[in-house]
């Protein structure tokens, strides 16, 4: 494949090699990656990840499928369902050949050589989630063989301490960041999930990047932030150069949801993203008619240990089973450790009630609560 500037990304200590056909296929997902991926000239990478389209070649890989093949394997780890492919060639020990057909991808794995090609059968933008899927895969596997937790959770910064707002889908959460990154103060980390890392001076909070969705009802209340930008229904998948050759085609309605990639989301907050920091609090929120505004009450171990489990983000880890990529089941000591040391280094774990003025205080009156839970601290 004749790549266009191929780069390396880094999270921790995994680095990957992303190799594309276009210039705009690799900004877009270095709007994805940056700053939580260190981007750096390509030298001694651990993988290799190659993005290319051809039509002829995609007809000839679709008719290797001549005989039916029940098995499937995990691929990657979304926040409700662990996505398994069909293998298209059971026979073949040394590559895996799978299906994609949200995404209209092939994927081929050679796990001994460390290498991942894609292949599309036209240009279609929207592919390019199956590539920033397959490099956060990676990185996420050695993160938690590594022995990092991964939950569930936005998160916010301000002044070097994170703030992580985990909880279920529907629960409030990209509204709880949002208002929190309207104040001056405060730096987007990630909206769907974020490592703790453990160290003898206590959890490190980062980001693991994903595509934003702005639910319709999110957007309607904070769509002063929004309507400026005159995003489309596909822009999350489009670069700013892009979007600017697109725009002529239309603005997505305002009972739409909006599917923003991470840069686009702090753009239109005015406000800039942050790798991580000194974990602070987890603030878990409650949508609730019994209260007028937010209200913010400590819980008990007893409460929040059911809370953190549930919390817990559904990586490889968790189901157990070896995925396309090699990754393997780390120690479930760490898991179940996770509420124990939490509680041990007395990290305020909080409730947030949410109710229907929730968002009409300035968000600095709600960060300057959170920073008095972890002054007194």
């Amino acid at each position: 494949m004749n790549a266009n500037s191929p780069r390396a990304f880094r999270y921790l200590r995994r680095e990957t090699l992303v190799a594309t056909e276009t210039s705009a296929q690799l900004e877009w997902l270095r709007d994805c990656l940056v700053p939580h991926f260190r981007e750096k000239p390509a030298r001694d990478p651990d993988w290799r990840v190659a993005f290319s389209t051809n039509p002829v070649r995609f007809r000839e890989v679709m008719s290797r499928r001549r005989h039916p093949c029940e098995e499937t394997l995990p691929f990657f780890a979304l926040d409700s369902r662990l996505v398994s492919l069909p293998r298209w060639n059971a026979d073949d020990d040394d590559e895996t050949l799978a299906f994609d057909e949200e995404f209209d991808v092939f994927f081929s794995v050679r796990r001994d050589r460390h290498e991942v090609d894609l292949l599309t059968r036209e240009p279609r933008p929207w592919a390019r989630v199956a590539l920033l899927r397959v490099v956060r895969e990676l990185a996420m596997e050695e993160a938690a063989e590594g022995g990092g937790v991964f939950l569930h959770a936005a998160a916010f910064e301000r002044d070097g301490v994170a703030y992580v707002v985990a909880g279920p889908k529907h629960a409030g959460k990209t509204s709880l960041l949002i208002h929190a990154l309207t104040s001056d103060e405060a730096r987007f980390i990630a909206n769907d999930r974020v490592l703790l890392e453990h160290s003898a001076d206590g959890y490190t909070v980062r980001g693991m990047p994903t595509l934003v969705n702005v639910r319709a009802g999110t957007r309607r209340f904070f769509d002063r932030f929004f309507a400026p930008h005159g995003f489309g229904p596909d822009d999350g998948c489009l670069t700013r150069d892009e979007r600017d050759a697109e725009r002529r085609r239309g603005v997505a309605r305002c009972d739409e949801a909006l599917i923003l990639n991470p840069r686009q989301f702090a753009d239109a907050l005015g406000t800039t993203a942050s790798m991580g920091g000194r974990l602070g609090a987890i603030l878990f929120p409650v949508v609730s008619a019994a209260v007028d505004g937010c209200e913010i009450d400590e819980l008990t171990a007893a409460e929040t240990r059911p809370l953190l489990a549930a919390a817990l983000f559904p990586t490889h880890a968790r189901y157990g089973k070896p995925t396309a990529f090699g990754g393997h089941r780390p120690d479930a000591s760490i898991e179940q450790a996770l509420p124990s040391r939490i509680e041990a280094r007395q990290i305020p774990l909080l409730r947030c009630a949410l109710g229907p003025r929730a968002y009409e205080d300035r968000a600095t009156m709600l960060l300057d609560a959170l920073r008095k839970r972890v002054d007194t601290r």
